[in-house]
């Protein structure tokens, strides 16, 4: 279009015009391209990089969170195991009292760990 209206004399100012104007749309163009890639390059990729590091991050302290529960499961259990034993044990004693000190123990480390 400012081609043709370049071409004829009553409107070759207004093609030299239209000429201008997409001429500086396209400058702008390639600014906001070159804006939007430098903008992705130093901010995206870097927030990147940090997402990617605090998955790691989380993944090792969900695995740590999991192997301290498990382990203090599993100490919980041994101590309910041990209370039961030394329970069985007092009641077909003669003398229960004998145990009453160790049951006492095993109670306070039950309660401890849960």
């Amino acid at each position: 279009m400012g081609e043709l209206a370049s071409e004829s004399q009553g409107s070759k100012e207004l093609g030299d015009v239209l000429f201008q104007m997409a001429e500086v749309h396209r400058q702008i163009q390639n600014q906001l391209e070159e804006m939007l890639k430098s903008f992705h390059n130093e901010l995206l990729t870097q927030l990147e990089q940090k997402v990617e590091l605090d998955s790691r991050y989380l993944s090792a302290a969900l695995k740590k969170y999991q192997t301290e529960q498990r382990s203090k499961g599993d100490a919980l259990d041994k101590c309910q195991a041990e209370l039961k034993k030394l329970r069985k044990k007092s009641q077909g004693s003669k003398n229960p009292q004998k145990y009453s000190d160790k049951e006492l123990q095993y109670i306070d480390a039950i309660s401890n760990k849960q």
